[in-house]
């Protein structure tokens, strides 16, 4: 024995069953994935800890992290349900612990999804225990209902919409419209010179319903036509009196070709002085048509009547239209009125404002004021007229206007 080996065995295994096998795992394997990672639900596994073992493409948008951010994290470092927080049972904070611990089944069909970084998303999910070949743990699927939701509040909307046209035409149908009136005065003497009239509903049961709830819907469904036309007997009549009034106008009606004619109408049949009328329009009113609008005002100083541009200083626009439209009073925004004793940038703007009326000879109406301080913080900037709760709030024509 020289230490050469006399023979050699060999095995030889087929092992073609087994690459088969292993190749045919492999394409099941990228089969399921192709398949998990095109369905647009949001498609998770996690073990019964919560500790996420897969995840698919529409659930890493969903959940805006990466497959590398939620395997191996929980879900609850993912996101979180709105309705968890509903629960009563403390042991049943999360409606997915029911998968995990006790292996039922869930179906929700409205939820709100929290993401990790706080952001909100409605959702629907179903929830299915997964026990095989020792895994223990769920499979959960969230679809993402945000369209679903958006036209179920259309609907509601709608018919909301509908409820509050048929209550504002029963009120123009029974004469349940009335008008407040709000004084303004010269901040140089202190003296009332007009009165802003503001529109009000009555419910059945004689309850005020405040135009923020009625107007949007007039608007939308083209009642305010006939509300505004209303309105604009009830002011000549008061102006007839001999009241100054100012009265508002919708963007609506402004572009309604008759409206001028309605107004001078209403002047000759009540035989008021065209000049006891201020007519108040909005900006919005003028980027519906520039030149219907310009048109418009002036036609109403050719009747006689004083034009107010309200809620000036809000945008850029009015700025840009205002050498267009020979108006009378520029109505300064509450919004830079209500601050104005702390906020130099609002003083800074009223002042502005202030000095453009002055260069175009128009008067200037701050709203909104609800101090005496304001009072003097408006006099000190050169300010004209005041309207607000500090000067007067809203009541009922019949108690402010009496006739002379």
């Amino acid at each position: 024995m020289d230490g050469t080996p006399e023979r050699i065995v060999g095995v030889s295994l087929d092992v073609t069953d087994e690459m088969t096998t292993r190749r045919e795992l492999d394409q099941s394997d990228e089969f399921l994935l192709a398949i998990t990672d095109n369905i647009a639900e949001g498609m998770i596994a996690t073990d019964r800890q919560g500790i996420i073992t897969f995840a698919n493409a529409a659930a890493e948008r969903l959940f805006k992290l990466s497959s590398s951010e939620l395997l191996g994290s929980t879900t609850k470092a993912a996101f979180t349900l709105r309705s968890a927080g509903e629960l009563s049972s403390p042991e049943a904070k999360c409606p997915l612990r029911r998968v995990w611990s006790k292996g039922e089944s869930i179906s929700v069909d409205h939820d709100t999804l929290v993401r990790h970084d706080g952001t909100t998303v409605p959702v629907a999910y179903n929830a299915t225990p997964l026990r095989s070949d020792g895994l223990n743990g769920a499979v959960i699927v969230f679809d993402d209902i945000t369209d679903r939701v958006a036209e179920q509040l259309r609907v509601q909307r709608e018919l909301e919409n509908l409820v509050w046209v048929g209550r504002i035409r029963e009120a123009l149908d029974n004469g349940r419209f009335v008008l407040y009136a709000q004084p303004i005065i010269d901040l140089a003497t202190s003296d009332v010179v007009q009165h802003e009239l503001l529109l009000r509903m009555l419910s059945p049961d004689g309850d005020i319903v405040a135009p923020d709830l009625f107007l949007p819907t007039a608007e939308e469904y083209g009642l305010i036509i006939e509300i505004d036309r209303w309105v604009i007997g009830e002011t000549v009549l008061l102006a007839a009196k001999g009241h100054v009034v100012e009265f508002n106008l919708s963007a609506r009606s402004v572009a309604d070709p008759n409206i001028l004619t309605v107004i001078r109408t209403a002047l000759e049949d009540s035989g008021a002085s065209p000049g006891n009328v201020v007519c108040e329009i909005t900006e919005t009113a003028l980027v519906h048509d520039v030149s219907t609008a310009e048109s418009f005002v002036r036609g109403l100083n050719d009747l006689g009547l004083k034009v107010a541009l309200d809620d000036f200083g809000t945008g850029y626009g009015g700025f840009a239209y205002l050498k267009r439209l020979p108006v009378s009073y520029l109505k300064i925004d509450r919004e830079f009125v209500r601050d104005l004793e702390d906020e130099m940038s609002s003083r800074h703007v009223i002042s502005a404002v202030v000095s453009l009326a002055q260069a175009f000879g128009m008067t200037t109406v701050a709203e909104g004021a609800e101090s005496e301080a304001s009072l003097h913080v408006l006099k000190d900037l050169g300010v004209d007229l005041v309207q607000g709760f500090v000067v007067g709030r809203p009541r009922p024509v019949s108690e402010v206007l009496k006739t002379p």
